[in-house]
């Protein structure tokens, strides 16, 4: 019995490890952008591990990678956010990125802004209140059912 305890505390240390381990993030605020163009966002950035990272923006038309920020965690502002078409940046590990010439990066995450179209307002907000309506619609069928199944079980 002991040996099974100690087996499930061991189990409990790693998986709280794995759940408490700092993840990496790269976060754009705000996202989306406001209108007019071009707008501004600030980007903000962890490694995660303490370990050096690139924050680069991917170019759409040549997928080329245009550093614009290099640390372990830190934050940029990016002030050209254009109407139209999405801009994506991705942070990558520094030693990758050193090697990219040689090596296929992955980026540890990535974030992608838009920017605001018009009367985009306005449509968000009603699809925030279809999504609103349509919740409740699907939490009242679903307790009608149950209780539909409730009643049929005490018939029997």
């Amino acid at each position: 019995m002991r040996r099974e305890l100690v087996t499930l505390e061991k189990v409990a240390r790693r998986a709280a490890r794995r759940v408490l381990r700092p993840r990496p993030f790269l976060r754009a605020s705000p996202n989306p952008v406001e209108p007019p163009s071009p707008g501004s966002t600030t980007l903000t950035w962890d490694t995660g591990d303490g370990r050096a990272g690139v924050v680069a923006y991917v170019e759409p038309d040549s997928g080329e990678l245009i550093p614009i920020g290099a640390s372990p965690s830190g934050s940029v502002d990016v002030s050209w956010i254009q109407a139209g078409r999405p801009f994506r940046f991705n942070l990558y590990d520094h030693e990758d990125w050193l090697q990219r010439e040689t090596r296929r990066m992955r980026p540890r995450t990535g974030t992608t802004v838009a920017m605001l179209q018009g009367q985009s307002h306005e449509v968000l907000a009603d699809l925030a209140v279809l999504g609103v309506v349509l919740g409740a619609a699907t939490l009242i069928l679903l307790l009608s059912l149950k209780l539909l199944m409730t009643v049929l079980r005490f018939r029997r």
